[in-house]
C-alpha cells in the first residue's frame, strides 16, 4: 500500500510543478519605468525576449493597439508572451506589463503504436497533459520575461510612488 502511495506521489509532483509553473507564465506581472522613451522601451524589450537566433534574424514586431499601447509577442517551443507598454497618467512613464497568451501542451515526441504496452502509455500521457493543461515549457516563457523585464528596469529608473499625503493610494508593483 505504502508503495502504491509513493508511486502516486511521484507521478503527481511532477505535473503539478508543471502545471503551477503554466499558471505562472499566465498571471501577467508589471513593472513601471520611467526615464525611457517609448522607442527605447520597445527596442530594449524586443531585444531581450527573443532568442539568440531570432536575434540575429531579427526582432519580434511591434505594433500599436487602438488604446495608445505598445505590444510585441516573444514566441518560443513553449508558447507565445505578449508584452504590453502603455504610458502612465501625467507622463510620469511607462507600465510594461506581460503574460502568456497561449502555451503547447506537452507531448511525448514520436510515433505511438497503440498495439503495445510503450505506445498506449505514451497515447494515454498526451491525453492526460492535454486535458489537465500541463505546459510542454513555461519554463522557457518565464524566463524570457523575466530577462526582458529585467533589462527594462536596469535601463529606466522606478517610477516612485505618489505620497499618501495627496490622498492616493499608491499600487503596489509587482517584480518580476
Amino acid at each position: 500500500m505504502i508503495i502504491i502511495l509513493i508511486l502516486i506521489v511521484a507521478l503527481v509532483a511532477p505535473l503539478g510543478y508543471h502545471r503551477y509553473m503554466g499558471v505562472r507564465a499566465m498571471r501577467p506581472v508589471a513593472i513601471e519605468v520611467t526615464g525611457l522613451t517609448l522607442d527605447q522601451i520597445t527596442d530594449i524589450g524586443t531585444k531581450a525576449s527573443a532568442g539568440v537566433v531570432k536575434r540575429m534574424l531579427g526582432r519580434p514586431q511591434t505594433y500599436r493597439t487602438p488604446d495608445g499601447a505598445v505590444e510585441w509577442q516573444a514566441r518560443s517551443s513553449g508558447g507565445v508572451m505578449i508584452f504590453n507598454v502603455t504610458p502612465l497618467p501625467g507622463n510620469a512613464g511607462f507600465r510594461v506589463t506581460s503574460r502568456a497568451t497561449t502555451m503547447k501542451a506537452a507531448y511525448v515526441p514520436g510515433y505511438a503504436d497503440h498495439r503495445t504496452s510503450y505506445g498506449r502509455a505514451k497515447i494515454l500521457t498526451n491525453l492526460i497533459c492535454k486535458m489537465l493543461r500541463i505546459p510542454q515549457n513555461a519554463r522557457q516563457l518565464l524566463r524570457r520575461r523575466r530577462r526582458a523585464l529585467r533589462a527594462i528596469a536596469a535601463a529606466g529608473q522606478p517610477v516612485s510612488a505618489p505620497s499618501p499625503q495627496q490622498g492616493q493610494q499608491a499600487a503596489p508593483i509587482a517584480e518580476p
